[in-house]
C-alpha cells in the first residue's frame, strides 16, 4: 500500500475514533446535567439534552457514531446506581434504548424528510416532529423503563409515570436541541451587518425581559403566550437560526424559574412542574419551527423570482450573450451578496472555455485575479469552471483557497476571495457555457441557490441556443439572397394580402427599381391594378396549393 493512502487511512481512522469519544464525553455531561434535575427516580428525568445532541450527531456525520452514544450513554447509568452486576446490566439495557432510539430516528429523517436538511420545508419539519420527538423516544422509554423494573430498581406500579416522564424527557430534548445544532451546522451564515447586529440584540433584550416576566416571577398567574411574540419577531426577521436560538433561550429560562420555584407551571410535585413547563415548550418549538420552514420557502421562492425576472429582462433586451454577460452576472451578484463574477463560453472548434466578461463589486480591489481571469482559456477539469464543463453540474467551495485543485486559489488567497460556486449553462444535455462567482467570504453550501442558478444555466442555454439559430437563419437567408440575386431567373415571393416578401434583383431590375424598394410594398403598387388582376389567379392558386389549368 502506498504510504500516502495509508497515511490517509490512518487520519481517517483516528478522526472518526475523535469524534465518538467526543460524542460520549458531551453525552454524558450532558446527561448528568439531566439527572441533576430526576425527581420521579435517579435514573428518569423531565429535561434530557442528549437524545438531541446525539440526534444532532448521527444526522451531521453520519450512524458510525453510534458507539460515542452507546459509551456515554453506558458510562452516565453505570455512574448513577451502586456499582453491581444488576446496575451494569440495567446500565446496558438503558444505554442500548437510548442508541436505537438515536438511530432510528436519524435512520427515519434520512429516509423519510431530507436528513440534516429536515427543516429547510415545511412538511419536512412535520415529519421530524412526527418521526423524532414522537415515535423513536417510544423505544428509549420502553426499554429504559422496562430495565429498571426487571432489575429491581423501580416497581411495577411505577412504569406509566417513568415511562411518561422518559418520553417526554427525550421528546423535548431532540425537539429543541437537534435543531438548533443541525440548522446552525449546516445553514449558510449571514452577513453580520451593523443594522443586524443591532436588530438582534434588541430582540435578545426583549427575550430576556419577558422571559423574566413570565418565568422568574412568584406568580402563577402570568401570561405565558406573552413569549409567543419575540418568537414570531425571531422567526420573521432571522429565519430558522433565529426561531431555534429564541427557542432554546426561553427554554432554559422557563426551566430555571420553575426549578427556582417560581413562574406559571410551579407545581407541588417537582416532576409535575417540570412535565407541565417541558409540554408547552415544545409547543412553542413546533410552532416557530414550521413557521420559520415556511417562511424560509417564500423568502426562496421570492427570491427565485425577483432573480429569474431580472435576467428574463436582460435576455429579452439583449441581442447576443456578449452584450447580456455583465449584466446578468451583475444581478446574480448584487441579489446573493457576490463579489465577483465571469461568464465562459464553450468554443468547440479549439475544446475549452473562452472568457466572455466579467463583473465585480465596486469595493473590490483585485486586479491580478482580474487579470488572470480575463486572459484564461481553461480546458475540460481544469480549475472551477472546467470541473463544471466535465460534470455538468454546479459546484459549491466554501473556501477557494483551501482547494488544491483550483489553480488561481494562490491568487484568490492573495486578494482576499475566498467562496465560490460555478454553474453550467445547458441546453439539454450539452454544456455550452459556465458562469463562476467568488465572494470575501467563507460561504457554507446553499443547496437551494445552486438549484436556482442551475435553472438560470438552462434558462441561459436557451437564450444562446436560440440567438444561434438565429444567426443560422439569418446566415442562410444572406446565402439564398446571394444566391438568387446573381441568377437571371426572375424570382419573387409575395404574402396573402399581395405585399411584396422578396424580389431578386433580376426581377426588380426589370421594372426599373430595385429589391428594397420593393418588399413590403403592395403588388398594385409597383405592377398596376391591371396587372395583378391579370396574375391573381396564379398567385392565389400558388398560395393555396392549388394549380390552375
Amino acid at each position: 500500500m502506498p504510504n500516502g493512502i495509508g497515511g490517509d487511512g490512518n487520519r481517517s481512522i483516528v478522526g472518526e475514533l475523535t469524534k465518538i469519544l467526543l460524542l460520549a464525553a458531551v453525552y454524558f455531561c450532558a446527561g448528568k446535567l439531566g439527572l441533576s434535575w430526576a425527581h420521579i427516580h435517579t435514573s428518569v428525568t423531565a429535561v434530557w439534552p442528549p437524545s438531541g445532541i446525539a440526534l444532532a450527531a448521527l444526522l451531521l456525520w453520519g450512524g458510525r457514531l453510534w458507539p460515542g452514544i452507546f459509551v456515554g450513554a453506558f458510562l452516565l447509568n453505570a455512574t448513577t446506581q451502586a456499582t453491581t452486576v444488576t446496575a451494569l446490566v440495567t446500565a446496558l439495557g438503558i444505554a442500548t434504548g437510548n442508541t436505537l432510539e438515536a438511530l432510528f430516528a436519524a435512520w427515519a429523517l434520512n429516509t423519510f424528510a431530507n436528513g440534516a436538511k429536515a427543516f429547510e420545508r415545511a412538511r419536512n419539519t412535520f415529519r421530524f416532529v412526527v418521526l423524532a420527538p414522537v415515535l423513536s423516544p417510544v423505544v428509549s422509554a420502553t426499554l429504559g423503563t422496562a430495565s429498571l423494573i426487571l432489575t429491581g430498581f423501580a416497581r411495577p406500579e411505577q412504569f406509566g409515570a417513568i415511562w411518561l416522564t422518559w418520553w417526554l424527557g427525550d421528546a423535548v430534548g431532540q425537539l429543541i436541541f437537534a435543531p438548533f445544532i443541525t440548522i446552525w451546522l449546516t445553514q449558510p451564515f449571514p452577513q453580520a451587518k451593523p443594522k443586524r447586529v443591532i436588530e438582534a440584540s434588541g430582540l435578545l433584550i426583549l427575550l430576556s425581559g419577558v422571559g423574566h416576566f413570565v418565568f422568574m416571577r412568584a406568580d402563577a398567574s402570568s401570561p405565558e403566550y406573552l413569549v409567543i411574540l419575540p418568537l414570531l419577531w425571531a422567526a420573521f426577521r432571522f429565519g430558522q437560526r433565529g426561531a431555534v436560538t429564541s427557542a432554546l433561550i426561553m427554554s432554559v429560562i422557563a426551566l430555571a424559574g420553575t426549578l427556582y420555584g417560581v413562574g406559571p407551571y410551579t407545581e407541588a410535585d417537582p416532576n409535575e412542574s417540570l412535565l407541565h413547563v417541558q409540554s408547552f415548550m415544545s409547543t412553542l418549538e413546533i410552532a416557530a419551527l414550521v413557521l420559520a420552514s415556511v417562511l424560509s420557502e417564500a423568502k426562496r421562492a421570492e427570491q427565485r423570482l425577483e432573480v429569474q425576472e431580472s435576467i428574463s429582462r436582460v435576455l429579452a433586451e439583449s441581442p447576443a450573450i456578449k452584450e447580456a454577460a455583465p449584466l446578468i452576472i451583475e444581478v446574480l451578484c448584487r441579489r446573493a451578496g457576490w463579489d465577483f463574477g465571469a461568464v465562459w463560453i464553450m468554443d468547440h472548434s479549439l475544446r475549452e472555455l473562452q472568457y466572455v466578461d466579467v463583473w465585480h463589486m465596486p469595493g473590490l480591489e483585485a486586479p491580478e485575479f482580474q487579470r488572470v481571469t480575463i486572459h484564461g482559456r481553461i480546458k475540460r477539469g481544469s480549475g472551477l469552471p472546467g470541473r463544471v464543463l466535465s460534470g455538468g453540474k454546479a459546484i459549491w467551495i466554501s473556501d477557494v483557497t483551501m482547494d488544491p485543485d483550483i489553480r488561481r486559489a494562490p491568487l484568490a488567497e492573495k486578494e482576499g476571495l475566498h467562496g465560490a460556486f460555478a454553474f453550467p449553462i445547458k441546453f439539454g444535455q450539452e454544456t455550452l457555457g459556465v458562469v463562476e462567482c467568488f465572494s470575501r467570504e467563507v460561504r457554507e453550501v446553499d443547496d437551494h441557490f445552486l438549484q436556482m442558478v442551475s435553472d438560470i444555466g438552462a434558462q441561459l442555454g436557451q437564450f444562446i441556443h436560440r440567438k444561434r439559430a438565429d444567426d443560422d437563419l439569418r446566415a442562410q437567408r444572406l446565402q439564398l439572397r446571394a444566391i438568387t440575386d446573381v441568377t437571371p431567373l426572375l424570382l419573387t415571393q409575395c404574402t396573402r394580402d399581395f405585399t411584396y416578401a422578396f424580389a431578386n434583383r433580376a426581377y426588380a431590375a426589370m421594372l426599373g427599381t430595385t429589391p428594397e424598394e420593393i418588399i413590403g410594398k403592395p403588388l398594385w403598387e409597383v405592377i398596376g391594378v391591371e396587372a395583378l388582376e391579370t396574375i391573381r389567379p396564379y398567385i392565389e392558386s400558388t398560395l393555396s396549393g392549388r394549380t390552375v389549368e
